[in-house]
């Protein structure tokens, strides 16, 4: 079973969300803390906690049963006794138990780093957090599976910039995450993001990814090289899947014609407009795959598709 800890500064900002909170100075930030958590719910099996008051009021104050018992299927509390013969009594780790102290917060990265790394799982940070453990220089020394989820979020960008490139006018947005985009594409709520991402979550594909990850996260600590170099294949061929779509010959630039009058000069004004021609991605070759990419797929033409 794979596992992954999520802070409790996630968990407060998701859960408000969740729970129906309008603070619009708090949105972004509450927002990317729900991308984290619902990023949790589709790439690993169970998100590790640690038990904390003002995340449990929240989580019971939930009205929608539903997303309350599924959250607390996936969500596992930790305590200092599971911890048994392991030497993990330092004040460092206990203060993610016992301090209530809000200004600890970037501070208690570390805490959470050590705490990861000794039950030889990854770390989810909170936005902040991971901005600051960047700054810092503080990486975890495993493989993390978000970090195939950056790459294709940067892919996807990448994509975009150049397909905008010729033009004085970015007029195409991508937002990322990706994988949160393709969850919140039909929902109105973030009640029905969590829907999604559960319904998302036992997809057969779905958890044959989870599966299959697992298997290279022990060619890794195994140093399984014929296992490693295929999964790295698999994932440049996802890459190079959006990268190869660009190129100028695949691109038409069409003019526009904008109801805009300029009180000046008058008229309307022409703006060049980058459109991809109509073709599919290459297909991935899944001789001797590892990884079950079938979601990722699906997930990349969604990022190149929005806006044919």
């Amino acid at each position: 079973m794979s596992r992954v800890t999520v802070d409790n500064w996630t968990l407060i900002n998701s859960l408000s969300l969740l729970g129906g909170s309008t603070n619009k100075f708090q949105n972004k930030s509450m927002r990317l803390c729900m991308s984290n958590l619902l990023t949790g719910i589709m790439l690993w099996d169970e998100i590790i906690w640690v038990p904390n008051r003002g995340t449990k009021l929240l989580l019971d104050a939930l009205q929608d049963e539903n997303a309350k018992c599924s959250l607390r299927e996936i969500l596992n509390p930790i305590n200092l006794v599971d911890f048994g013969e392991l030497e993990l009594t330092s004040e460092n780790i206990n203060s993610l138990f016992f301090s209530e102290n809000a200004r600890d917060r970037l501070n208690r990265v570390e805490a959470y780093l050590n705490l990861s790394n000794t039950l030889h799982i990854n770390y989810f940070p909170h936005p902040e957090r991971a901005t600051y453990m960047m700054e810092k220089n503080m990486f975890e020394k495993r493989f993390n599976r978000h970090k195939i989820m950056e790459g294709m979020d940067k892919d996807i960008a990448n994509y975009y910039h150049e397909l905008t490139s010729d033009s004085r006018y970015n007029l195409l947005r991508f937002t990322y995450p990706l994988l949160y985009d393709y969850i919140r594409k039909g929902a109105v709520s973030p009640l029905d993001e969590l829907s999604v991402a559960l319904e998302l979550r036992h997809r057969k594909d779905v958890v044959e990814f989870r599966k299959t990850l697992i298997v290279y996260e022990e060619a890794l600590q195994k140093g399984n090289r014929p296992i490693i170099v295929a999964v790295q294949k698999q994932l440049n061929e996802l890459s190079e899947s959006i990268s190869n779509l660009h190129s100028k010959e695949k691109m038409e630039t069409r003019t526009m014609q904008l109801g805009i009058t300029l009180p000046i000069i008058g008229g309307g004004v022409n703006v060049p407009i980058i459109k991809k021609m109509k073709e599919k991605a290459k297909p991935l070759n899944e001789k001797e795959a590892v990884l079950n990419l079938t979601f990722l797929t699906e997930l990349r033409d969604f990022g190149i598709g929005k806006f044919d």
